[in-house]
């Protein structure tokens, strides 16, 4: 009879550790999801025109 709830208290912890790596997994999926849509999104106009007034700014301040 112990020996059974031994035996079932580890089973549960090992089911808990599945359930935890598989949370841990769903959530790394969803990270990277969310971080390649950011990362294919365009860059607005308004700041690849400040972007390119710094860049000439910096020219004209080396020369």
């Amino acid at each position: 009879m112990v020996r059974k709830k031994k035996e079932s208290a580890q089973e549960n912890e090992m089911d808990g550790e599945r359930d935890q790596s598989h949370l841990e997994q769903q959530i790394d999926d969803n990270l990277r999801k969310v971080f390649q849509r950011t990362m294919d999104e365009q860059v607005p106009d308004r700041l690849t025109s400040l972007l390119q007034q710094l860049k000439e700014q910096d020219t004209r301040n080396d020369q």
